[in-house]
């Protein structure tokens, strides 16, 4: 696979307002001073095989960050397989792969990565109960396009500033 066939979901870059509202409220990842970019997959189906491939996108680099996020709910016991093949990588690759700068976790520890409680939490919450039965209910299918132009309509009226009110201050 060639960087040009994939398309990470999410880059996040490393600003000061990143590290300042973000990164230094946080003790799920321990991020390089040398990375810039922070790049999200965002999975839902995890076997061991297919989270293996997601190292050979070329999302990783001396610095990019790779968070692979995994949705649903995973046991302790698989997040500590998953986790020990990818340090059984790291501890086989000669350093170009660099997947010293990939971390998999699961949604609720992105949750808190993000800095999201209370409010915030339960739309994230709702938001993956969605992602999940929304193919199997109307009910949910309708909910979820009415928050959609909800939020799309919400973010149409406010200026770029609308940020600062969901970070800690």
């Amino acid at each position: 696979m060639t960087p040009h066939e994939t398309h990470p979901d999410t880059i996040i870059e490393r600003s000061d307002s990143f590290k300042d509202n973000i990164e230094k409220h946080q003790t799920i990842i321990e991020i390089p001073n040398e990375i810039k970019l922070i790049v999200i997959d965002h999975t839902i189906a995890s076997t061991l095989k297919f989270v293996k491939e997601k190292l050979d996108r070329f999302y990783q680099s001396k610095d990019r960050f790779l968070i692979i996020v995994l949705w649903g709910h995973k046991s302790d016991s698989y997040m500590r397989d998953l986790n020990a093949m990818l340090q059984n990588a790291i501890d086989k690759d000669d350093g170009s792969k660099y997947l010293n700068n990939v971390k998999i976790i699961t949604s609720e520890e992105y949750k808190t990565f993000l800095g999201f409680d209370g409010n915030f939490a339960e739309e994230f919450d709702r938001y993956e109960d969605f992602s999940f039965n929304v193919f199997r209910s109307l009910r949910l299918y309708n909910n979820m396009v009415r928050q959609s132009n909800a939020a799309q309509a919400f973010l149409r009226d406010v200026n770029e500033d609308w940020i600062n009110f969901y970070l800690p201050q």
